[in-house]
């Protein structure tokens, strides 16, 4: 829990919930609606590393859109929110402090940014296009338990690609959760898919994470993506999201 807090707005998401943003972005969008004026200094070098222009733009786009929804929640401008990452570079509010008590991850794939904001509980998002290529069959050994494999086993071959997308996006929207990113072991984590409407956790005694402490979500999207968000519980019972899709390359309305 946050120790500094202060009067947030109505919009802001109340204690057992969670906004997820999805913002559709395609190569003949304009960029962030002009939001890549709101980006800091080093924002600005952040998506200007990445090689694809598509990329750059997506990025640009997902941290304005941060500082448009927290100004939507908050009474700060825009441009006046203040970030640090963790050791494993996950995004936290520095400034103003008091607005601490204000969680939020991002990511992004081809054709989509998704956000998701909590209200003094850590959260993770993760975002995957169900058409970037076979899932490695190494990678899910490295990656996924027993159990899990052999649920992938099970749902058949027409299946076993989004089956695998789905299991990853969960598990890296926990790792983020944790601020631990892909340092933490993924086979330490199981996700049980049978229920899918709330998929359940169980951990390895190595990661000392109590069971029933996480959340872990898969968000009905279009079915070109995977989304997936995991939150952290902290005794305020089952998760309520809000789900929040904008119009294609726009971010107008965000403050409305």
């Amino acid at each position: 829990m946050s120790d500094v807090s202060a009067p947030l707005t109505l919009d802001a998401p109340g204690p057992g919930e969670v906004h997820v943003w999805l913002i559709p972005l395609s190569e003949h969008d304009s960029p962030a609606d002009g939001g890549v004026s709101l980006l800091s200094t080093e924002e600005r070098v952040r998506c200007a590393r990445y090689r694809r222009e598509m990329d750059r733009r997506l990025c640009s786009t997902g941290h304005a859109a941060t500082r448009l929804i927290l100004s939507r929640y908050a009474p700060v401008e825009p441009s006046d929110w203040r970030f640090r990452t963790g050791e494993y570079g996950r995004p936290e509010i520095e400034s103003p402090p008091a607005f601490r008590c204000l969680h939020f991850n991002r990511a992004h794939t081809s054709g989509l940014v998704a956000l998701a904001f909590s209200l003094d509980r850590a959260v993770g998002v993760d975002v995957e296009h169900i058409e970037r290529g076979p899932f490695d069959r190494r990678v899910a050994e490295r990656c996924f338990t027993p159990a899990e494999l052999e649920w992938v086993a099970s749902v058949g071959e027409a299946n076993r690609h989004r089956a695998c997308l789905e299991l990853w996006t969960l598990k890296e929207a926990y790792a983020k959760a944790r601020g631990r990113g892909l340092s933490l072991p993924l086979r330490s984590v199981t996700f049980d898919l049978t229920t899918r409407e709330r998929p359940l956790l169980s951990f390895d005694r190595s990661l000392d994470d109590p069971e029933g402490e996480w959340e872990g979500h898969l968000i009905g999207v279009p079915s070109a993506h995977v989304v997936a968000v995991a939150v952290e519980m902290a005794g305020a019972g089952a998760t309520r999201l809000d789900v929040r899709t904008l119009e294609p390359g726009s971010l107008a309305g965000i403050l409305a």
